[in-house]
This record gives structure tokens, sequence and C-alpha cells, in this order.
């Protein structure tokens, strides 16, 4: 199951896409205001599907389910995905780590 959330940032409504078993890192929204821009228009992040026994982390990849809630739609019923159907076409997508 899916939760979509809804967050202000710098006068900007984003929306972040979190399944239920993932956990942001703690301070996930402050790295995300620090590097969202007026251009930004989606956020790539790493995400990391198992942690070893040890604490160190498994297969990593990149997601990129945070964008503004304007000019997005989700397209596939199954590992969704998400199309940009804005404007003038994508400005920036950013790397982060969350």
């Amino acid at each position: 199951m899916t939760i979509h959330i809804l967050i202000l940032i710098k006068k900007r409504e984003l929306c972040v896409s979190v399944d239920l078993d993932e956990v942001f890192d703690p301070g996930w929204r402050e790295k995300l205001e620090n590097i969202w821009t007026e251009t930004t228009t989606r956020a790539k992040y790493s995400y990391t599907c198992l942690f070893y026994s040890d604490g160190s982390k498994g297969p990593t990849f990149l997601f990129n389910k945070i964008h503004n809630r304007f000019g997005y739609r989700w397209i596939k019923p199954v590992h969704e995905e998400l199309e940009y159907i804005g404007v003038g076409g994508e400005q920036h997508i950013i790397p982060i780590a969350l």
C-alpha cells in the first residue's frame, strides 16, 4: 500500500509518495528544503531495500517519487511510474540522500 503526503516547501506544494514499509532518514525534510529551488520539479533519492544484520546497506536504487503537486501523473497500476505532463518540460531533477 502506498500513501501520498502533501507538504509545503518554499511556498511550493510537493507530493511525497511513500510505501508503508519505507522509512526516510531523520532530517529528510530539512535536506529537501535546503536543495529545492524555484525551478526544481522532481527529486531523485537513494532507496535502500535491504539492510544487513551488521547495519550495512544492501542493494540501493534511485527512486523519484517526490515531485511538484502539479504537472505530473502516475501511470501503470502496479510498479507505478511518474510521468511529466507539465508545460515546458522538466526543469531540474535533483539527487538527494533521504
